[in-house]
């Protein structure tokens, strides 16, 4: 789970290229096949084959390139996404404990994020593109004390500092597995 701008593109272009984790397809094909079921493509096994053939064929990342260009942008970044530019402080998110990662809770990533500059508190705010979290861990995840479970990118010791505090209250480690489904319900 990747939070931040830079972060978060890289993520969508490895995506768009068939490299996206199984919970991050899960949701991208759930998606597709309600916005097909919407437009009258009823036949979910044969949408289904046809959302992940898109991806897979590189399709999808071509039409993404297409609409990239038209709007002017630099479609070098989607051939070599090591272009974007990255957070000049790179701090691994350590585990405190053993155990299993119960809960994480999204709204202190969400102000770490924002206190570290990926978006606006005030709208004179400006946005640091390279800054943000990344989690490798998650949910029902068995984690031991002193592992690595994600990493803080910041332009800012003192900001790096208070995003560690802050993470350290985003996690509940348990004792037991507790897998979360990927959608909740489709409404």
């Amino acid at each position: 789970m990747l939070f931040g701008n830079n972060l978060e593109m890289v993520e969508a272009i490895n995506s768009l290229k068939g490299n996206m984790p199984s919970d991050v397809e899960d949701v991208v094909v759930n998606l597709a096949l309600q916005i097909m079921k919407l437009a009258g493509y009823n036949d979910i096994s044969r949408n289904k084959i046809q959302i992940l053939d898109i991806i897979k064929s590189g399709k999808a990342l071509e039409k993404f390139k297409e609409l990239v260009k038209l709007q002017g942008g630099d479609i070098s970044y989607i051939d070599n996404p090591e272009k974007f530019e990255k957070a000049p402080i790179i701090t691994p998110i350590i585990s405190e404990a053993n155990g299993y990662i119960e809960e994480l809770d999204a709204e202190i990533i969400g102000k770490v994020c924002l206190n570290l500059g990926a978006g606006r508190k005030n709208k004179e705010d400006v946005i640091d593109n390279r800054v943000g979290v990344i989690l490798t861990r998650k949910i029902g995840d068995k984690i031991e004390k002193g592992e690595v479970i994600g990493y803080i990118h910041s332009n800012d010791i003192n900001k790096t500092e208070t995003a560690m505090e802050m993470m350290k209250n985003a996690y509940k480690i348990g004792t037991k597995i507790k897998q979360k489904k990927n959608i909740l319900d489709i409404i």
